[in-house]
């Protein structure tokens, strides 16, 4: 076995008894707020495999054991997607939940995580704390150019 960086798409989840299997990707790759995320999605019979037309559903993201977006609906011909933008205060390990997969009240979930953004503070506080440094080497090489 080996790990990778890379998200080989579709991730794939079971329900518990196996009646149903969720194919789960995302667009952009990297999910970070303040930016659109497509979650696209295939609603499949556990067996055959093969795309449930029809298929009602409950997708829901859950940040620290706490729902954070529900949304009801069905899909037509098996799969569909989601339009969802995090908030600045939505980053870390999330949940995508499916519940009440075609009324039956079976779910399936996948993992993610919310990239943080460096925000502009950040990005300052870096800015200035390296221009100190250039100063202050900038500096104490005169020093000893002074004191030699």
């Amino acid at each position: 076995m080996t790990t990778s960086d890379e998200i080989d798409f579709p991730l794939t989840a079971m329900t518990k008894n196996e009646e149903y299997q969720i194919d789960l990707s995302w667009e952009p790759l990297e999910i970070r707020p303040d930016q659109d995320t497509k979650f696209i999605f295939t609603i499949r019979d556990g067996a055959t495999r093969e795309p449930l037309r029809n298929s009602s559903y409950d997708f829901v993201l859950i940040q620290n054991g706490k729902e954070i977006h529900k949304e009801s609906d069905t899909v037509k011909i098996g799969g569909g997607f989601i339009d969802y933008k995090f908030a600045e205060d939505q980053t870390g390990p999330t949940i995508v939940r499916f519940e009440n997969i075609r009324g039956t009240g079976l779910q399936t979930e996948f993992g993610i995580v919310v990239t943080p953004e460096f925000n502009s503070t950040f990005l300052i506080m870096l800015a200035t704390v390296t221009m100190m440094i250039v100063f202050l080497s900038y500096f104490q090489k005169r020093k000893r150019i002074y004191f030699s």
